[in-house]
């Protein structure tokens, strides 16, 4: 099942909904700019947009080949590419939003569940005004929000990580490693993400196509890159405190590991004289002197303790048992 909603822009570049019958390919003179939001269960219902929109079945093969693919497809009046989504925004196995741009038109694919219910399918926000009536400006608008998804991400993972900072110190018995294992993978897919956002804004710009021509919008791509770079640093950064909170909780248990081990070596360095001492009166000759003596087990007794004392103060003085 497909579900397609179409939105317009309006004179003050605000996107009005207009429906959800399937897109017809606009005519030159008509001047509007839509988008178009097609959610499906396969991609393969698509065919019947692309028929629509006036693109060929070469063209359809090529884009559904590319599915799993970060390449573009640029053609004069078509150019289609991937972009990943945001942890946020992904429904079931769904990772990625497929853009198709057409003369006045973008139509954006997505996955969804057959159950879903609710209303959650919405990647723009159609209350905030577009910098321009134009296909770019709305791309543009599409990699912000995305970008936008991704860096309140950041900072969700960044006060955690700062949790984690304060909590390991004092609670390295009892601290899961397995969250900061988890924070380091969600670490992971935002760098892909932002690197792939910085590589879209870095070389939409120097398309020249019919339907997609950046203007006055150009600055607008460089300030999204800059910003991204800059987020791409803190996730950088973020991502070496993870693993300097990964090698600092290898540490402290490693050490925990050797104070145990240093435990079980003085014990055994202390009851080995006793042991052997044990061993000795434990041997069943005939004739053993201290036998007949009425207070040799006394004595015996006295050697083995002061023994164990004397090492046990020897170890305490070297300081073994800090």
């Amino acid at each position: 099942m497909m579900r397609v909603r179409q939105y317009e822009l309006d004179s003050e570049n605000l996107l009005r909904f207009s429906g959800e019958n399937l897109p017809e390919r606009p005519s030159e003179e008509n001047g509007s700019v839509r988008w178009v939001e097609v959610d499906l269960d396969e991609f393969g219902e698509v065919a019947e947009i692309f028929a629509r929109l006036g693109l060929g079945d070469d063209l359809f093969a090529t884009w559904r080949n590319s599915e799993h693919d970060l390449r573009w497809i640029v053609q004069t009046e078509v150019l289609a590419f991937n972009l990943p989504l945001p942890a946020s925004l992904q429904r079931m196995q769904e990772s990625q939003v497929r853009v198709l741009c057409i003369p006045g038109v973008m139509v954006t694919f997505r996955a969804y569940a057959k159950d879903r219910s609710g209303d959650d399918s919405v990647i723009l926000d159609p209350e905030a005004p577009l910098i321009d009536r134009t296909v770019p400006a709305m791309v543009l608008r599409l990699l912000e929000y995305l970008g936008d998804e991704d860096v309140r991400s950041f900072y969700e993972l960044r006060t955690r990580v700062e949790e984690y900072s304060d909590r390991l110190p004092r609670e390295a018995t009892e601290f899961d490693i397995n969250a900061v294992e988890t924070a380091s993978r969600r670490l992971s897919g935002l760098i892909s993400n932002c690197f792939d956002y910085q590589h879209t804004l870095m070389g939409l710009p120097f398309l020249k196509l019919k339907c997609f021509q950046i203007n006055g919008e150009d600055h607008h791509y460089q300030r999204g890159k800059a910003a991204l770079e800059h987020v791409g640093k803190g996730l950088e950064q973020l991502q070496g405190r993870l693993q300097r909170l990964h090698d600092q909780y290898r540490l402290d248990m490693q050490t925990q590991t050797d104070n145990r081990l240093r435990t079980l070596t003085v014990l055994s360095a202390i009851f080995l004289p006793l042991t052997l001492i044990a061993g000795v009166y434990g041997m069943n000759f005939q004739y053993m002197p201290e036998l007949d003596d009425r207070y040799s087990y006394f004595i015996v007794l006295g050697i083995m303790v002061l023994i164990g004392a004397v090492m046990m103060l020897f170890f305490r003085l070297k300081g073994w048992f800090k």
